[in-house]
């Protein structure tokens, strides 16, 4: 109900089948649920009058309806919460003590997801735009990017195969995830002449950083609300964002971490300049004679 003061407030609703009235002066003056006042479908009270002798029974019937017992509503008590400083921190503290609960039972799904997205920002875009090759040159990221979104977008697909992945399974695979990292990042340290040279290598590690950043970066997503119940799917959802968000930010971290580590970029396809090749000078002629001379190396 709606108070003076525009607040909502709670009440007790009771629900009565009000008594027959005897006559208009009861019904007016009787503080009771049958009074029409607390009843917002019942009509005016009607004189409750014997029927004519020549009315028949079936006549009668809209005498009856009137007279028929309606239930009324009243507002028996109301209690008002008043928003104070200690209401608040219950509320608080009710809601960390839930979010608690629900990160008890869900745990891996969140250490997971946290670990899947903390290995893909400590790759890319960071890492992957900075492998160099002679061979693509300027293309080479934009070649690696590609491949990380066309797969993430299939491992995406491929989450919705129907497979129970366990929670010791989704965490063994988030940890040798992480593996993919030293590995990439060989790829373009030390700058001036990287430890796994090829073109092949950092593609291949990126199809494989996108296929498994869309596959279990869902699977734990869609997991974990159903290890809750139906009432805390919501506060389940919350917990996931959280994890999800906190891979994020450390993983970009890491990232910046990377990229001092590396340093300035070099130029490691140098161009050498072509070696100038023998030539034989012109056989002068004297008096018809022909001198040979040896060529000149220069």
């Amino acid at each position: 109900m709606e108070s003076e003061a525009g607040e909502p407030s709670y009440g007790v609703l009771k629900l009565q089948s009000p008594a027959p009235s005897t006559g208009v002066a009861e019904a007016e003056n009787t503080f009771s649920f049958s009074n029409p006042v607390y009843s917002p479908t019942a009509t005016a009270p009607v004189p409750l009058v014997s029927p004519p002798p020549s009315v028949s029974e079936p006549s009668a019937s809209p005498s009856a309806i009137l007279r028929t017992p309606r239930p009324s509503y009243k507002v028996e008590d109301v209690v008002f919460e008043s928003p104070e400083r200690p209401t608040s921190w219950r509320n608080f503290k009710r809601g960390v003590l839930s979010r608690w609960a629900v990160a008890r039972a869900i745990y891996p799904y969140m250490v997971s997801i946290g670990l899947v997205y903390f290995t893909t920002l400590s790759l890319y875009p960071g890492i992957a735009s900075e492998v160099p090759s002679c061979r693509l040159g300027s293309w080479m990221p934009i070649v690696l990017m590609s491949a990380f979104n066309f797969f993430d977008f299939i491992g995406k697909i491929a989450a919705a195969w129907p497979y129970e992945w366990s929670r010791s399974q989704l965490l063994m695979a988030s940890g040798v995830r992480l593996l993919l990292v030293p590995l990439m990042l060989l790829c373009a340290a030390p700058r001036h002449s990287p430890h796994i040279v090829g073109d092949v290598y950092p593609i291949m590690f990126s199809v494989v950083l996108g296929f498994t950043n869309g596959l279990f970066g869902s699977i734990p997503m869609i997991m974990a609300p159903s290890r809750v119940g139906r009432e805390h799917r919501e506060i389940a959802g919350n917990m996931m964002t959280l994890s999800y968000n906190g891979g994020l930010l450390s993983g970009s971290l890491v990232s910046y971490l990377l990229l001092s580590m590396l340093g300035e970029p070099a130029d490691m396809c140098r161009i050498y300049p072509t070696p100038v090749l023998p030539t034989i000078p012109p056989v002068p002629t004297h008096n018809g004679n022909a001198s040979l001379m040896l060529p000149a190396m220069h």
